[in-house]
């Protein structure tokens, strides 16, 4: 019956005297377990040690039910033995049951045990169990409190700790851990911290770290301790992967790790073994918060070799995580001189390895060091350690980069100091060989000067005497020593020549090279062909008066060399060519066009315009010619492209033919042909251009990805209607990373076609402009919200006018992703939103983290309170660009747009700084930004001088070689008149005239031009005028010379009266122009509409002149232009994309019939042009029509509801049409109802009646300009009796709500009023009177303080209309 009944019959009480191994002999089908509680331990431990006996933990249970904490120890010791010799095989899970059941019974034995007994047990008779352990049972090992007992399980478990689970490798770490801090150093007694982590933990300190490292030493013990640790090992433990968990604890520990030898000893050899490892910055940051102290502490007793072991082998590899702190911490600043000279000597070796704002952060800290008293710093004259004049290398070094003048000043009490210091050789080398800001080169430059003022200019050494302009060094110069110092500044300043520049435009000359030319030139009397060969590049400094005053004939000899200048002004080269001309020279020819180089672009327009198409062609093969005429005006090259199309009639050839920068001259009409994408790609079109053109290009090529942004620029989605939604697809997503320039009227029909049917589902791969169109409602609680809002913060969000509805919105919807409640933004949350902090509110960008300023940098223009927020800021001690006083004009460039939006704070930013930055500053402003938002910044900067109002100068004389942008800053109009030499603006009218002064500095200007020309301006100057020609009215300019295009073109681009337009154009019609092509691109769109009819009747190939805009024409005058350019468009009609995009310019003055064509014809238009259309027409045109017009950009109906052409469509339609263009309001429809339809449009009231004696005139003056504040001032009987159309077009809802409110309140109507109010209310249309009274019941929260007479009048009338 079983082993049990077997045992006990055949054994009974001597069943415990016999082995297992018998048993089984005897019984093959004994089983041990069966019987177990008739077997002794020693007997079931010997049944366990064999490999099958026990194969799960049921039987484990079962072995062990007999077994108790008497018995375990019978059973370990067979079990132990047997398994040994049977070399055993455990089935799985069997070995940790086995070990969790000994280890429950054997509790009271371990916590009782001698070290002997720990011993024995872990070492002997657990060992072979041991290797099951599990987390859970980790906590039954650990069982003595002894050192020594401690030492014996550690050790054990040590010795078998790569057979155990990584999981119970760490549960041991975290006991050991756990008993070694219960008491702080526990067991530490060998006064050796390497050796006690070694027993401590053994193979398991592979797991500490720094933080548990320091959690079982006491704080007030851990230096004594850590000093005791032996550096090599020291530098093992630290270098191990994952032991630095705290960079802070590093630091401290680093710190107090002494003596300097043994740190020493330690960094070479963590440096070895971390050399392959990637420490993290912050860690790197931490050594070198830990070491520098150190160091420095110690350079007292380092000797030279050694303090360059440290400099340039320990601590190089954290150089670069240095700091401004670091550098300016108290054991820094008690640094001696000779060893701050090797710190300063090994950065600066390294200099080139930082980036610019470390660079910028140590260079902070050195001044903090140099700034110490006695100043200079570490110069004594009387010490011949420190008597070196070579101050500036030996104490600055390449660091000479980022030195501010009002730091160079500052380093000497007295400035004779430094003037030494920029004596000498060594300091004259180094600063030689930096690109210093241009004040800190003019403040050396002057150091050298004014400490000599008979210098001899060619001594000064290198680049610096390409800053000697405006300084005393220029004082003695006279005519040949000026020859010899301009060849020597020819060599030296960058003034290279252009024969042989193979860029596509001309380098720009800079402010100093401008001022230094000048300043030589004037001081020559006589150019001869010599003299002009020998000024090679700053021949661009002679004035008008010098160049008028030479020799034609030299000019002509001299022309090879005049040719290569760059830099000239128009006049200068207008002045040139006459000269030229003069002399014999004709321009009609190639050689002679290309011998020209930069001064062809001074040819006078007719020249070209009368030289054969043949020769034009010829000559624009020519690169150098293209790069020279770029500096033409554009009419100059308009008039060449056309002439060079006439040499060709096929059109790919023709378009093949004009030079790539030229392409933009090209008529789009030209465009309209089969071209190749090889002909169009990678040319700089303009938008119109490519938009002719892409239907073609884009049904042909399939692979998007080949497409230049200029050919990408031309995207309509007219132009794509036959691409499927895969095609269209690809299309877009090959926009992304390209940069081609959209407009808001091209992303939003995208975003339509796009979302049309849902919002597509992987925006990263849209181009981000597009996702400004995107509804970010949907995306501002989704999942990867910042990830969208981070791409619509790179987006350029200047699509959006500042303020839109769509802007504020986005923004809105960021702070919902981003969870922002307050009024503060973290630097994550700047970083996601990116170009949206340029519509933040002033108050929550002045509690915004700093770096707020890195994305505002960016943003093109400032509010008031923007503007208030931003300065203080700049003075944050934090902030990248450091505090205004130590700005230098890089510092300025590296602000980017900030400058707008800073007023106050130039008061305390360094004068030469000023000087030379701000010029560039209003440039730069002028190029992105409208001429009022200039002269408001230059407002701003006046606030920082106290102009004294005098007769007399008393700012400085100008001369020509201080003209910029800063004299309309520091010049009034009476400085201005007393300062400014009639000779001196003769020379500069085109520079002057290029500055933005106030109108009072220009009337000037003006009258002094007056006095120059008393008989009349010429036309060379009328052209060079700009901004001087705006206080000239329509009476004086209708005298002028004005017979050639450029000069048309000139005044055009100023920014005239209307009056003066019309003068100016009319002079020019008089004195034989033509209203071509040509012209009429000059003139542009709004000063074509201050022309008479007549005179537009004479255009002649109006649509040659590109894009115009003619919305601010009288309707009349849309209309001729809209039939003009239908007459030359009639035969391009047949590839109607192409067309639609030709005659969109005109469209304001088509009729519905032609509006009716491009909407048979799917042109999908686009909203911006549908807005222009005239609204009379467009009331013509049905539903139907208005939809297959607009195509995909229907939807843009509903955000411009309140536009002028879709409210009058809307007032012209039925509800339900209107309903099905997806707007609201309309006509009621019709009743099906036949009695109600006779009643509809009956008058209920009689108007001839009520009106026979009434006069509305005032009223109706008042609808045509209505003042919201003014419509209580007229009664019932002037609104019934007023003119209709005036009343439906003048009155909006709001107004009419208003009315109604006049007449139940102030002005409450009785019930003899009803037939009046009847009389109105007939008149109003049905929508705005229902839009009206909504409005109306909506503000009348109380009726109660209506009369009730008044009431029941209002109904009664409002009844009868109903």
């Amino acid at each position: 019956n079983g082993s049990r009944d077997w045992l006990l019959v055949n054994w009974a009480m001597f069943s415990q005297l016999v082995q297992i191994e018998d048993l089984t002999r005897l019984n093959s089908n004994f089983n041990a377990l069966d019987a177990a509680e008739l077997l002794t331990p020693s007997q079931l431990g010997e049944f366990a040690g064999k490999t099958g006996a026990v194969t799960n933990a049921d039987d484990v249970q079962k072995l062990f039910n007999s077994i108790t904490s008497a018995s375990v120890t019978q059973f370990i010791e067979n079990f132990r033995t047997a398994a040994s010799q049977n070399n055993v095989a455990f089935a799985p899970g069997v070995r940790t049951a086995l070990l969790q059941e000994v280890l429950n019974r054997t509790q009271p034995i371990l916590l009782n045990a001698s070290n002997t007994e720990l011993q024995i047990w872990f070492s002997t008779r657990l060992k072979v169990l041991l290797t099951g352990l599990t987390e859970n049972m980790v906590p039954l090992i650990f069982v003595s409190e002894t050192c020594n007992g401690s030492r014996i399980i550690v050790s054990t478990l040590s010795s078998i700790k790569q057979q155990l689970t990584s999981s119970v490798q760490e549960a041991i770490y975290r006991n050991i851990l756990t008993y070694t801090k219960e008491i702080p150093l526990r067991c530490y007694e060998n006064n050796s911290f390497s050796l006690y982590l070694e027993s401590q933990f053994e193979n398991f300190s592979e797991f500490l770290t720094l933080s548990d490292v320091s959690s079982f030493v006491p704080s007030n013990r851990a230096a004594e301790v850590f000093n005791t640790a032996d550096p090599i090992d020291f530098a093992d433990l630290f270098s191990r992967p994952r032991f630095i968990d705290d960079n802070t604890l590093l630091t401290m520990v680093l710190m107090n790790y002494q003596p300097i030898q043994n740190l020493g000893t330690f960094v070479d050899r963590f440096n070895k073994k971390t050399r392959d490892d990637n420490l993290t910055d912050a860690q790197q940051t931490g050594i070198m918060k830990g070491l520098w102290p150190q160091f420095v502490n110690s350079l007292v007793v380092l000797n030279d070799t050694e303090q360059d072991e440290w400099l340039n082998a320990r601590l190089n590899p954290y150089l670069s995580f240095i700091t401004t702190d670091l550098l300016a911490s108290n054991n820094t600043l008690r640094v001696q001189c000779l060893p701050y000279r090797n710190i300063v000597r090994t950065l600066s070796i390294h200099y080139g390895d930082f980036t610019s704002d470390k660079q910028k952060e140590i260079y902070n800290g050195i001044n903090v060091y140099l700034q110490q008293e006695p100043k200079p710093k570490c110069y004594n004259v009387n010490d011949p350690d420190l008597n070196s004049t070579a101050w500036f290398a030996q104490y600055l070094g390449l660091f000479m980069n980022n030195v501010s003048a009002t730091d160079l000043q500052s380093f000497a009490r007295n400035e004779s100091i430094l003037q030494d210091f920029a004596e000498n050789r060594e300091n004259q080398l180094l600063v030689a060989n930096l690109t210093l800001p241009t004040e800190i080169s003019k403040l050396y430059v002057n150091f050298l000067v004014n400490n000599n003022p008979n210098v001899d200019i060619l001594s000064i050494p290198g680049s610096l005497i390409c800053f000697t302009a405006d300084t005393a060094a220029f004082q003695s110069l006279n005519g040949q020593k000026t020859l010899t110092v301009i060849e020597r500044i020819n060599q030296v300043c960058e003034f290279s020549p252009t024969s042989n520049a193979t860029s596509d435009t001309l380098p720009q000359i800079t402010d100093e090279q401008f001022k230094l030319s000048k300043s030589l030139v004037s001081k020559i009397d006589n150019f001869s062909v010599s003299t002009l060969n020998n000024l090679k590049q700053t021949a661009f400094g002679m004035s008008v008066s010098q160049i008028e005053e030479t020799d034609p004939n030299n000019f002509k000899g001299a022309l090879t060399s005049l040719s290569n200048v760059r830099g000239w002004k128009l006049g200068q080269t207008r002045t040139i060519v006459s000269k030229l001309s003069s002399s014999g020279l004709e321009f009609n020819n190639k050689n002679i066009l290309i011998r020209l180089g930069t001064l062809v672009a001074g040819v006078p327009s007719n020249v070209f315009q009368s030289t054969e198409p043949t020769i034009l062609a010829d000559v624009t093969s020519s690169p150098t010619f293209v790069r020279n005429i770029l500096e033409a005006p554009q009419t100059t090259q308009q008039i060449i492209v056309l002439k060079v199309l006439q040499t060709e009639t096929d059109p790919s050839r023709r378009v093949r033919k004009i030079p790539n920068k030229l392409v933009k001259e090209i008529p789009s009409v030209l465009l309209t042909s089969e071209l190749s994408l090889n002909d169009v790609n990678n040319k700089p079109w303009v938008p119109s251009q490519a938009a002719v053109f892409f239907e073609s290009i884009v049904t042909k090529n399939k692979d998007y990805t080949t497409f230049s942004p200029t050919v990408l620029q031309g995207f309509s989605c007219g132009a794509v209607k036959d691409l499927n939604s895969d095609e269209f697809l690809q299309l877009v997503r090959s926009m992304k990373g390209k940069r081609a320039v959209l407009d808001a009227s091209q992303l939003s029909c995208m975003s339509y076609r796009l979302t049309s049917t849902g919002t597509p589902p992987t925006i990263d791969t849209f181009p981000e402009d597009l996702l400004l169109f995107f509804n970010s409602n949907k995306f501002r609680r989704s999942p990867n919200c910042k990830a969208f809002f981070k791409a619509v913060g790179k987006s350029n969000l200047n699509i959006l006018q500042k303020g839109s509805k769509r802007r504020k919105k986005l923004l809105n919807d960021a702070f919902t992703c981003l969870g922002i409640t307050g009024g503060s933004l973290t630097k994550e949350s700047v970083t996601v939103l990116g170009g949206l902090t340029c519509d933040l509110e002033g108050s929550i960008i002045s509690n915004c983290d700093i770096s707020i300023l890195d994305q505002l940098r960016n943003c093109i223009s400032y509010s008031e309170d923007q503007m208030a927020a931003i300065e203080p800021l700049l003075y944050n001690r934090t902030n990248k660009f450091g505090l205004p006083r130590t700005w230098t004009s890089r510092t300025v460039s590296e602000l980017r747009n900030l400058p707008l939006a800073l007023s106050s704070i130039w008061k305390d930013v360094n004068q030469d700084v000023y000087n030379a930055a701000i010029p560039k500053v209003i440039r730069k402003i002028k190029k992105f930004s409208k001429r009022k938002v200039v002269r408001k910044f230059i407002k701003q900067l006046r606030r920082r001088r106290r102009l004294r109002r005098a007769a007399v100068c008393t700012v400085r004389q100008i001369t020509s070689e201080v003209i910029n942008e800063l004299i309309p800053v520091n010049y009034d109009a009476a400085q201005l008149e007393a300062c400014l030499d009639n000779a001196t603006l003769k020379d500069n009218v085109e520079l002057l005239g290029s500055l933005d002064f106030d109108s009072d500095q220009l009337e000037v200007l003006k009258n002094k031009l007056n006095q120059i020309y008393p008989n009349g301006l010429p036309e060379n100057q009328i052209e060079l005028l700009g901004n001087i020609s705006t206080v000239f009215n329509a009476t004086e300019v209708s005298s002028w010379n004005i017979t050639q295009i450029e000069t048309l073109a000139a005044l055009m681009m100023q920014q005239l009266e209307n009056t003066t337009v019309k003068s100016i154009i009319t002079r020019y019609l008089q004195l034989g122009g033509t209203l071509d092509a040509v012209s009429v691109k000059a003139i542009g769109g709004p000063n074509l509409c201050t022309l008479d009819e007549s005179q537009l009747m004479t255009i002649s190939n109006l649509t040659n002149a590109g894009v115009l805009d003619i919305s601010i024409c009288t309707q009349s005058k849309k209309n001729w232009l809209y039939t003009q350019a239908l007459s030359e468009l009639i035969s391009q009609q047949n590839n109607t994309i192409a067309y639609f995009n030709l005659i969109k310019p005109y469209l304001d003055g088509a009729k519905a019939g032609d509006l009716d064509v491009l909407a048979n014809n799917k042109v999908n238009m686009d909203f911006a042009t549908f807005i222009k259309l005239n609204p009379e027409e467009i009331t013509k045109i049905s539903a139907t029509q208005l939809q297959d017009l607009l195509g995909i950009n229907l939807p843009a109906l509903q955000t411009g509801a309140n536009e002028t052409v879709v409210l009058s469509w809307v007032r012209s339609h039925f509800e339900s049409e209107v309903r099905s263009v997806g707007l609201s309001g309309g006509i009621p429809d019709p009743s099906s109802d036949p009695q109600l339809n006779l009643m509809c449009g009956n008058t209920t009231f009689n108007e001839t009646a009520s009106c026979a004696a009434a006069n509305s005139s005032a009223l109706n003056n008042f609808l045509m300009s209505v003042n919201k504040s003014q419509l209580c001032n007229f009664n019932i009987i002037d609104y019934a009796c007023a003119q209709s159309n005036l009343l439906l077009t003048g009155l909006t809802s709001n107004q009419l709500a208003s009315v109604f409110n006049c007449f139940t309140t102030a002005k409450a109507l009785n019930k003899p009023d009803g037939t009046t109010l009847g009389v109105f209310i007939q008149k109003l249309d049905k929508t705005i009177l229902n839009e009206a009274l909504d409005k109306f019941n909506n503000m009348t929260l109380s009726t109660s303080s209506i009369p009730l007479m008044t009431k029941i009048t209002f109904v009664n009338a409002l009844w009868e209309i109903v």
